[in-house]
Protein backbone atom coordinates (compact mmCIF):
# COMPACT_ATOMS: atom_id res chain seq x y z
CA UNK A 1 0.00 0.00 0.00
CA UNK A 2 1.36 3.49 -0.67
CA UNK A 3 0.19 6.82 0.60
CA UNK A 4 0.53 10.24 -0.51
CA UNK A 5 0.29 13.50 0.92
CA UNK A 6 0.91 17.05 -0.68
CA UNK A 7 0.94 20.28 -0.33
CA UNK A 8 0.07 22.27 -2.73
CA UNK A 9 1.61 25.53 -3.42
CA UNK A 10 -0.13 28.35 -2.53
CA UNK A 11 0.60 31.37 -4.23
CA UNK A 12 -1.47 34.57 -4.05
CA UNK A 13 0.76 36.98 -6.39
CA UNK A 14 -0.03 37.77 -9.72
CA UNK A 15 3.34 36.20 -10.47
CA UNK A 16 1.52 32.78 -9.53
CA UNK A 17 2.56 30.09 -11.81
CA UNK A 18 -0.68 28.14 -12.02
CA UNK A 19 -3.39 30.72 -12.79
CA UNK A 20 -6.79 29.95 -11.32
CA UNK A 21 -5.44 27.31 -8.71
CA UNK A 22 -6.94 29.24 -5.52
CA UNK A 23 -10.73 28.55 -5.13
CA UNK A 24 -12.36 32.60 -3.99
CA UNK A 25 -15.48 31.12 -3.28
CA UNK A 26 -14.89 27.27 -1.73
CA UNK A 27 -18.79 26.13 -1.42
CA UNK A 28 -19.09 22.47 0.73
CA UNK A 29 -17.13 24.26 3.68
CA UNK A 30 -18.09 24.76 7.64
CA UNK A 31 -17.03 27.82 8.74
CA UNK A 32 -14.54 25.79 10.86
CA UNK A 33 -12.69 24.30 8.10
CA UNK A 34 -12.79 27.80 6.48
CA UNK A 35 -11.14 29.27 9.76
CA UNK A 36 -8.24 26.17 9.98
CA UNK A 37 -7.24 27.28 6.55
CA UNK A 38 -6.98 30.68 7.17
CA UNK A 39 -5.74 29.88 10.29
CA UNK A 40 -2.97 28.12 8.75
CA UNK A 41 -2.17 30.28 6.29
CA UNK A 42 -3.62 27.97 3.60
CA UNK A 43 -7.02 28.66 1.39
CA UNK A 44 -9.27 26.40 -0.30
CA UNK A 45 -7.64 25.28 -4.27
CA UNK A 46 -9.90 24.70 -7.32
CA UNK A 47 -10.77 20.83 -7.95
CA UNK A 48 -8.86 21.17 -11.41
CA UNK A 49 -5.66 22.44 -9.54
CA UNK A 50 -5.96 19.43 -7.31
CA UNK A 51 -6.53 16.93 -10.19
CA UNK A 52 -3.68 18.44 -11.82
CA UNK A 53 -1.24 18.01 -8.80
CA UNK A 54 -2.48 14.44 -8.02
CA UNK A 55 -1.66 13.43 -11.67
CA UNK A 56 1.70 15.22 -11.42
CA UNK A 57 2.62 12.91 -8.13
CA UNK A 58 1.29 9.78 -10.04
CA UNK A 59 3.28 10.76 -13.00
CA UNK A 60 6.17 11.23 -10.67
CA UNK A 61 5.53 7.62 -8.67
CA UNK A 62 4.88 5.06 -11.34
CA UNK A 63 8.76 4.61 -11.94
CA UNK A 64 9.11 3.14 -8.51
CA UNK A 65 5.97 0.99 -8.51
CA UNK A 66 7.05 -0.97 -11.39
Amino acid sequence: MLSVEFCPPIDRTPANPYPNSIDEAPEGLSPEQLKFLQDHGSTAVTEDFYTMLTKRSIEQLKPFLQ
